[in-house]
């Protein structure tokens, strides 16, 4: 900002400068009544339209140089989220690679429609203080028309990440991209893995609890469907109050694990929607030591590949065996990369699935 306002004074200065020079040159136009001062086209405007044009091409060009190159990252959840964690890591780091320089926008609540929508009309306000944004949109149903209308008065490429916030690639604006992974091909692969184990274990009624959040629903919404194709026996009852949250799952997970064992009808299996839900059904499964020994049979599958379910997904002696891994790492290299050549003037793609797979290695996603 101080910048501009040491421009501005420049600009004033010599617009200034300018027109002292033609008023000089008028009152010698006057006091010399030299004919060719007193041409059709005076020589003090000639002077003053010269210097007004030169100072102002200048100043286009220093201002346009001094435009920072800031980068903004808005996400819809910050705490525990550790997938939304490792994709800024790496996605500043490559940012930075490129001396841009990043600004994350903080959630007021967790994955809140409104809080965003705040935020969104506040960068409106102030196009010009970025010349890129990454956005990982919350609950996009409602905000989707102010995300269309800041892509339109932005002025500069949006890429949209993790979260599509429009029904189809054609309805993104110009200038934008999404790059992430298919939901549906999320769901596919988790209940492919699953309906493998089950086979392994020879059932075919297999009992299952999907622990959802209301969003990015086309996950638990494609696993059920896919597993009941390949297990048409399969009892599946879903959660969808997860919200994304290891504690909140912690509490849904005991609830059934407890009401399941009472009644005699054992879990085979949890499917997550994301790593740190699947954690919290770990935790419910190690506070119960009695359902935890009932249940010595019972699968957990999580969604992301984040390191720390990988890790303990590798640690083994535990129920949580398989992640469907959306590499963050590959997200975020190809985002930036897309967003670069968007500033360089090359138009994005609507759309750039980046593949998942199963962790461990070994199971086809």
């Amino acid at each position: 900002m101080r910048k501009r306002q040491r421009l501005l004074f420049e600009l004033t200065a010599s617009i200034l400068s300018g027109a002292i020079l033609a008023a000089a040159a008028a009152v010698a136009a006057t006091l010399s009544r030299a004919r060719w001062l007193e041409a059709p086209v005076p020589l003090w405007s000639v002077v003053l339209g010269s210097t007004t044009a030169v100072v102002l091409a200048i100043f286009l060009i220093r201002l346009r140089e001094q435009r920072p190159k800031r980068i903004l990252i808005m996400i819809p959840a910050f705490a525990q989220k550790h997938w939304f964690a490792e994709f800024l890591q790496r996605g500043v780091q490559a940012l930075e690679s490129q001396a841009y320089d990043a600004v994350l926008k903080l959630p007021l609540h967790d994955f809140s429609g409104q809080g965003q929508l705040l935020q969104l009309t506040a960068v409106a306000r102030r196009p010009r203080d970025f010349v890129g944004a990454f956005i990982i949109a919350a609950e996009p149903d409602s905000i989707s028309g102010e995300l269309r209308r800041l892509c339109s008065r932005a002025g500069f490429p949006v890429i949209f990440v993790d979260v599509m916030p429009f029904a189809r690639p054609e309805d993104l604006p110009a200038w934008s991209c999404y790059v992430g992974s298919d939901q549906n091909e999320i769901g596919v692969a988790a209940a492919r893995y699953v309906a493998d184990q089950m086979a392994q274990r020879q059932k075919r009624r297999p009992r299952v609890l999907v622990i959802g959040s209301a969003a990015q629903a086309e996950r638990q919404r494609t696993f059920v469907a896919a597993l009941k194709d390949k297990l048409p026996g399969a009892v599946v009852e879903v959660n969808d109050h997860g919200a994304f949250v290891r504690d909140r799952s912690r509490e849904i997970a005991g609830r059934y694990l407890r009401s399941a064992r009472q009644e005699g009808r054992l879990l085979d299996a949890i499917f997550c929607t994301n790593d740190e839900m699947a954690l919290g059904a770990l935790d419910a499964l190690h506070e119960d030591a009695v359902s935890e020994g009932v249940h010595s049979d019972l699968i957990v599958v999580g969604v992301d590949g984040t390191d720390e379910a990988m890790s303990v997904i590798r640690s083994g002696g535990t129920q949580f065996r398989a992640t469907v891994v959306q590499d963050s790492r590959r997200i975020a290299e190809t985002a930036t990369a897309v967003l670069l050549r968007a500033l360089e003037g090359e138009r994005p793609q609507p759309r750039i699935i980046v593949p998942v797979s199963i962790y461990p290695p070994g199971h086809n996603a």
